[in-house]
């Protein structure tokens, strides 16, 4: 069981290294619109990139649930579920970005869409129900370190900046590419070291496993 729950977690390394880097991907093409202006790209491949970005994230989180599940079942099993809603929603919400932009549908006719195919529930339930339980369940135990369960829930802080205070601020939808690179590079960076933290906390583990093995032998 201990060989399969390290098999998880790899992949849960893998897949946070990969959506930093999406995420970082998403942030050139709005580093792109600075320099030349290419808004209807941006708000169509970039949006994609970033959706696709958190559907690696939320998978992500699906590798910690059964370490996790065995300190905090609960809040392990609330937060499976809303990384699960999640992807379903940024799916929808990647699936509409290109749909408007092969259709050729302005961004700011477009961005409603977003709203509703990936707000509501990639975003409210995945990015931020998801984030929130698996830091919590993360905290409450000794599973993974204290740092991994702080990291857990930047991304939900970035969420709320973007989302809710932002629009408070009357900052225009579609934000505008600086303030986006901003919170991608944001994003990037928490993943990219959640990724590093899960890696280096396994080692030590795998390195006991084998050892343990070879003892047997």
């Amino acid at each position: 069981m201990g060989l399969v729950n390290d098999s998880l977690t790899r992949r849960s390394t893998t897949l946070f290294l990969i959506d930093g880097l999406l995420f970082i991907i998403a942030a050139a093409f709005d580093v792109a619109n600075i320099a030349v202006g290419i808004e209807d790209l941006r708000a169509g491949v970039g949006q994609a990139f970033i959706a696709a970005g958190w559907i690696a994230a939320l998978i992500g989180l699906l590798g910690l649930y059964p370490k996790l599940a065995d300190r905090s079942r609960w809040l392990a099993h609330a937060g499976g579920v809303f990384a699960v809603i999640g992807v379903v929603g940024f799916v929808g919400n990647g699936a509409t970005a290109l749909v408007a932009f092969v259709r050729e549908v302005p961004p700011q006719e477009a961005f409603p869409m977003f709203v509703l195919v990936g707000t509501i529930v990639g975003v409210l339930i995945g990015a931020i129900l998801g984030f929130v339980s698996f830091s919590i369940a993360s905290l409450r135990s000794d599973v993974y370190s204290g740092t991994i369960g702080i990291l857990l829930v930047v991304p939900t802080l970035f969420v709320i900046t973007n989302f809710i205070i932002l629009s408070a601020l009357g900052v225009p939808n579609p934000r505008p590419s600086e303030v986006t690179v901003f919170i991608l590079s944001g994003l990037a960076l928490t993943m990219l070291a959640i990724s590093y933290l899960l890696r280096t906390e396994a080692a030590p583990s795998e390195r006991t496993e084998s050892a343990h093995g070879s003892t047997v032998e």
